[in-house]
């Protein structure tokens, strides 16, 4: 197992170090500023860019994108568990999964009664608008944002689809927000943003394709590489772009990715001795599965899915994850204990889990994430300083 390092070596700490450097009050607490980028040198920056690409773990940065292994400083952890709705709930908050309590794709909410999606922003059974059953954000997201709290005119940039939804909005106070289509657009956003400012900026600006792509056809495909060398082009016209202007700029990514051959994608339908002791579906992720357990197959569900799962899983109570700092190292959320279950399966290396509820479209991923393999925790710390 490969676990966060919260201690100085994530991207909570990284956003720790960002928060002090652009003067927020109050950026101390249990995690600490990343090693390998101070809030010294964040403050001594005019402006500071932070660019997140959506699953570009470090270990995809050796076979290509030579523009961004040249300004290599480190490696980073992501959070637990790795996937994008804790990890870039971190990048928008500076807090860890343990404060922020944003635990995977599918969530349960027992302050709503259901199990919902999010970063969609919607019930997992029929994608209903939860803001339509009279549920608002800020039920379910902790604040304040990032963006809030900082000494600095601040910006979000984002695919235009992503701008106006639930989730970026309540994650997006403080900021200025742009939209764009292209990936070939989002150098020339951001370099607009820096060169106009009248004061010091702090930009947030991510990109999801690469995350998309290796879901469907693997991180190591082609079409991963294909991409990953226009990101790397990117990369290198940004930095040419912010030149002068004083400009620090950061690239990171809120997780990696591990390829799950087909043999090793279970189903819980195909596995009823799972299925028949869960009293909801599983929750969180394909690689950290949450399981809210019925009361009468409580005593004796470590067991019985130890053996069921025959080897592809750990199964762990929930309550000593929390306890042993896997989400965190502060105090926990009030609701995290809730949306996190009974037991979690923590999938080992090439296994991935699935549950299906009705209506459900299936479909079957190359690529997947959430868990502690090193390629899934671990993510590069780019950094170009300001010239």
């Amino acid at each position: 197992m490969y676990l966060p390092n919260y201690r100085d070596g994530s991207i909570v700490n990284l956003m720790r170090s960002i928060l002090a450097g652009l003067g927020a009050s109050g950026a101390g607490g249990a995690h600490g500023h990343l090693a390998d980028l101070g809030p010294e040198e964040i403050a001594g920056a005019g402006h500071v860019v932070l660019l997140v690409i959506d699953g570009m773990g470090r270990s995809q940065l050796e076979a290509g994108a030579p523009a961004l292994r040249e300004a290599l400083r480190g490696t980073m952890t992501s959070v637990f568990p790795s996937t994008t709705a804790a990890a870039v709930t971190t990048f928008f908050t500076g807090l860890a999964p343990a404060e922020h309590a944003i635990t995977g794709w599918f969530t349960w909410l027992r302050e709503v009664g259901m199990v919902v999606a999010p970063l969609p922003f919607t019930t997992r059974t029929g994608d209903a608008d939860l803001a339509s059953l009279g549920i608002a954000p800020a039920d379910v997201f902790a604040g304040p944002t990032v963006f809030e709290r900082v000494d600095a005119d601040c910006h979000a940039v984002q695919p235009s689809r992503l701008v106006g939804s639930a989730y970026s909005r309540a994650h997006t106070q403080g900021a200025a927000t742009w939209g764009f289509e292209r990936l070939d657009e989002l150098d020339g956003v951001i370099v607009d943003i820096v060169q106009s400012a009248r004061r010091r900026t702090y930009t947030y600006a991510y990109w999801p394709l690469l995350d998309t792509l290796s879901h469907k056809h693997g991180a190591a495909s082609r079409q991963v590489q294909r991409h990953l060398a226009e990101i790397d082009a990117l990369f290198d016209r940004l930095r040419v772009g912010l030149a002068g202007t004083g400009a620090l700029l950061v690239v990171t990514a809120d997780h990696g990715f591990a390829d799950v051959p087909p043999e090793s994608r279970l189903d819980v339908d195909a596995v009823p001795r799972l299925a028949e002791r869960l009293a909801l579906p599983l929750c969180g992720e394909p690689r950290t599965a949450f399981c809210y357990v019925r009361g009468a197959g409580y005593a004796d569900f470590a067991h019985c899915a130890s053996e069921a799962l025959d080897g592809a899983a750990d199964v762990v109570e929930s309550t000593t994850l929390i306890a042993d700092g896997w989400f965190g190292l502060a105090d926990p959320h009030p609701r995290l204990a809730e949306r996190i279950g009974d037991y979690t399966l923590v999938m080992r290396d090439g296994f991935a889990i699935r549950d299906w509820a009705p209506g459900d479209k299936r479909f079957r991923q190359v690529g997947v994430h959430g868990g502690v393999s090193q390629d899934e925790m671990q993510v590069p710390l780019v950094v170009v300083p300001p010239s």
